[in-house]
């Protein structure tokens, strides 16, 4: 297939605030996969949302998903392989 993920794309400047270990590991494979796969179905906004709900969920502080959330959304559109 093909599918590489460069885990959270995180400067290594703020890794001390965004560890690239624990719990946003699995989100942020995920969002890499949907990011490269399934461009074509859903819009880029809705795989940012639904990876800042995962994030939620496997345990992230909900001020740290937000400022992960926004950094998707402002800088991950040079990784979309879909048409929004």
């Amino acid at each position: 297939n093909g599918f590489v993920t460069d885990l959270a794309s995180i400067p290594r400047i703020l890794t001390p605030i965004f560890p690239i270990v624990g719990n946003s590991i699995i989100p942020a494979i995920r969002h890499d996969f949907h990011y490269q796969s399934y461009g074509t179905c859903q819009s880029r906004k809705y795989f940012d949302q639904k990876f800042y709900r995962e994030l939620i969920r496997h345990g992230e502080p909900k001020w740290r998903a937000k400022l992960m959330y926004w950094g998707v959304r402002l800088f991950g559109t040079k990784h979309w392989k879909g048409g929004e």
